[in-house]
């Protein structure tokens, strides 16, 4: 299948505004609606706009690729790159197994009687417990249909990764359980809330060769944590991390798949948390200090009131927080965001 390669040459026009053409072009592409019956389902764009500055623009449907396909793709990019100017001899490793193979053993895996039953059980007796809904300091009633967005990004520079990555080491964890503790913690602090419940999308490669496969492998799990007054972060953490990993086991038959099968309500939840590692780059902001500013774009969406995104690069941590417009005020969002990198600071300060 070939992919059309859209090549646009802004050299020639004024210095000063080129910065505006760039972002000009990038908003247009971004508008692009898909064809669903005509794939690929990707528009790629090369901006010429000197002899030694171009840049790249790949818009993807949704539904043929996720966050770890993006980093799949970046890196192989890197690498590609890297070969053609003779600064690496190795080959990229070629795929065991295709997307379908892939669809075929899931769909197999949710038929099987015996994992189903299973995976059913468990759902049943978290269902039986409750997802008691996040009391989430709204400024609005809010429209849940309305997926309309603002964002606010933050950073936790890396004087505060460096301090994580020692709790890291020192408690033979992971950052995301670092991360996710923290976030539990943070909820719990703001609403009150003993019990917090939060999306967590999980990358869904949990099979032999499609670790470097690209495609929509991801499902999103429900994961319940009970937050303890007494416990100190670490022992909060290491709690949190049998639970969540018991909760990751049956992550190949999602909580959405459970209710339909029980025919019961989904329950309401209002926050979602993700997290990538993005170490093979810098980010494209100042990470020395937490800077800090709004982003208000025009097609900005999201399907949850809130949605926590979580970037960790080589110097520091990209924190984006996309809160739904009918939800939330600009000056609510902010004061969220500023209160979870104080009780990061907190944290690498222990």
């Amino acid at each position: 299948m070939e992919m059309p390669l859209e090549i646009i040459d802004i050299s020639m026009i004024p210095e000063e505004e080129k910065k505006d053409k760039v972002r000009e072009i990038h908003s247009a592409r971004l508008s692009r609606p898909f064809d669903l019956s005509c794939p690929p389902l990707v528009y790629s764009t090369l901006v010429k706009c000197s002899e030694d500055h171009w840049e790249f623009l790949w818009v993807f449907h949704h539904i043929i690729t996720d966050g770890t396909s993006q980093e799949i793709l970046l890196k192989e990019l890197m690498k590609i790159g890297s070969i053609a100017l003779g600064e690496d001899e190795t080959e990229l490793e070629p795929l065991v197994l295709r997307y379908r193979d892939f669809a075929v053993w899931q769909r197999a895996r949710v038929a099987r009687p015996s994992d189903k039953e299973e995976a059913i059980d468990y759902w049943k007796s978290k269902l039986a417990e409750g997802f008691p809904e996040l009391s989430l300091p709204f400024d609005y009633d809010g429209d849940p249909e309305d997926h309309r967005a603002f964002a606010f990004r933050s950073v936790a520079p890396l004087d505060i990764l460096t301090k994580l990555e020692i709790i890291r080491r020192d408690h033979h964890t992971t950052l995301f359980m670092i991360m996710f503790t923290a976030i539990n913690l943070y909820f719990s602090r703001l609403t009150g809330l003993e019990d917090i419940v939060l999306r967590v999308p999980e990358s869904g490669r949990d099979i032999p060769g499609v670790i470097n496969l690209m495609g929509y492998f991801v499902n999103t799990m429900i994961v319940k944590n009970h937050i303890g007054k007494t416990e100190s972060f670490v022992q909060l953490m290491e709690r949190i991390s049998v639970e969540t990993v018991e909760a990751f086991k049956y992550r190949w038959y999602p909580l959405e798949q459970a209710v339909e099968d029980l025919q019961i309500p989904f329950p309401k939840i209002n926050v979602s948390f993700n997290m990538m590692t993005m170490l093979e780059m810098q980010a494209n902001m100042n990470m020395e200090s937490t800077e800090q500013y709004f982003i208000y774009e025009e097609r900005l969406r999201t399907k949850f009131p809130l949605n926590i995104r979580l970037i960790q690069y080589r110097d520091g941590i990209e924190i984006i927080w996309d809160a739904q417009s009918t939800f939330f005020k600009p000056s609510t969002l902010k004061n969220m965001a500023i209160g979870f990198i104080e009780l990061l600071e907190s944290l690498s300060d222990e």
